[in-house]
């Protein structure tokens, strides 16, 4: 058996080489593997990340949209009711000029037939007074034509 030694141990230190080795290359398979699955793992969260950051840039993108579609609807409404406004205001400046008219032609016309209804008064006063006159000389009753 002692002349097998050298054999026996060479067999011994070529296994404890061949497991220690084995061991060496498993530590660092596992070491890669555990760095490849911390990077994977630092690329995922910094994806997640740069996707969070996107979507809050989108969700501040729609906010800012939204506010600027808001303000031109609102300075579209304001606008339309400053028109509206000032279309109402000249069509009751042209209501109001349109009845001051219609009010002066009343005013001159029932003026107008007010002064006629004078001269008829004046002139039916003016044939009652000849006739009265004519009456005076005459024997018959003055008849009234008023």
């Amino acid at each position: 058996m002692w002349p097998m030694l050298p054999y026996m141990l060479g067999a011994w230190v070529l296994e404890c080489i061949f497991h220690s080795s084995t061991f060496l290359a498993y530590n660092l398979w596992k070491r890669k593997t555990e760095e490849e699955m911390r990077r994977k793992k630092q690329q995922r969260e910094k994806q997640q990340k740069e996707q969070k950051m996107r979507e809050v840039l989108q969700v501040e993108e729609r906010h800012r949209n939204a506010d600027a579609s808001f303000r031109y609807w609102k300075q579209k409404k304001e606008q339309a009711l400053r028109e509206q406004i000032k279309r109402s205001r000249r069509a009751k400046e042209l209501a109001m000029e349109t009845r001051a008219r219609m009010r002066d032609n009343q005013l001159y016309e029932s003026n107008h037939a007010f002064m006629e209804w004078l001269d008829m008064i004046e002139e039916r006063l003016h044939l009652q007074n000849l006739l009265d006159e004519k009456h005076k000389c005459s024997k018959h009753p003055p008849r009234e034509l008023i």
